[in-house]
């Protein structure tokens, strides 16, 4: 290579960027890094109480407690993959992790007052309702403000994705963001959600699993709600643009 010339961006330079993009996460938010490992350690714990006291798997609420054993097994599987791409700067991609958990999520408190849905909608030949029906039923508004504006649009690579790869400079004009870098904004905004998600998870874990719970497995999630719980109202104090978001998700908080 001609030494005049620049050198491109390549693979190296993505993987040293996200390295520091790494430190400076950790370095910002230490207390959420660290709690995080202790959170997916428990939704890897919860996994093994999902049999015993299950209902027969040929009525619908066997059907509905298979499903629902099934999709927990995935959760901390996926909140390692999240937690792997935010905490190196992939905003965006872990946004598309953010939204098949938002999704099954829903689908869980749905299908709790239509469990004779559940093969229909488990596997994916669901023709009475549209998703969107099932959020609007479920957790008023949330589709239009988050899944279906925000989280579809990034998966789908509508403008909001693009947001997540332009910075504004000078001018009004656009540059691309090259690597992986923390930022503020984009870092909080699926942390955020992904701490208020864990928070329905666990509750809805206590309500589906009721009769399989220990007292040790059981403080343990109590435990970790009621951190996650304070957490949230201390962002909704903070943060009073997030007040319709936090309002908006209050159904899948409430299991009772």
């Amino acid at each position: 290579m001609n030494s005049s010339q620049k050198r491109l961006f390549g693979y190296h330079d993505l993987i040293a960027s996200e390295q520091t993009a790494m430190q400076q996460t950790r370095s910002v938010l230490p207390g959420t890094v660290e709690f995080l490992p202790d959170l997916i350690d428990l939704f890897l714990t919860i996994c093994l109480y999902h049999t015993g006291n299950c209902p027969e798997i040929e009525t619908s609420e066997g059907e509905y407690h298979s499903y629902c054993s099934h999709q927990f097994g995935l959760v901390p599987y996926s909140a390692r993959a999240f937690v792997l791409l935010w905490e190196k700067g992939h905003y965006r991609e872990g946004g598309y992790i953010i939204r098949n958990l938002l999704e099954v999520l829903v689908k869980i408190k749905y299908l709790a007052s239509h469990k004779s849905e559940t093969l229909q909608i488990w596997s994916g030949k669901n023709r009475k309702k549209s998703l969107k029906s099932i959020f609007d039923e479920t957790a008023p508004g949330l589709y239009q403000l988050f899944y279906g504006g925000i989280l579809s649009g990034i998966l789908h690579g509508d403008v909001s994705a693009t947001a997540f790869r332009v910075d504004l400079v000078e001018g009004g004009k656009t540059q691309h963001i090259m690597g992986c870098q923390w930022d503020l904004k984009r870092g909080t905004i699926f942390i955020n959600f992904f701490l208020e998600l864990s928070a329905c998870y666990l509750l809805a874990f206590k309500a589906i699993f009721a009769k399989n719970l220990d007292f040790g497995i059981l403080e343990r999630v109590d435990t970790f709600l009621a951190d996650l719980l304070n957490w949230r109202q201390g962002h909704a104090s903070t943060w009073p643009n997030t007040k319709d978001w936090h309002f908006k998700m209050e159904p899948l908080l409430n299991w009772i």
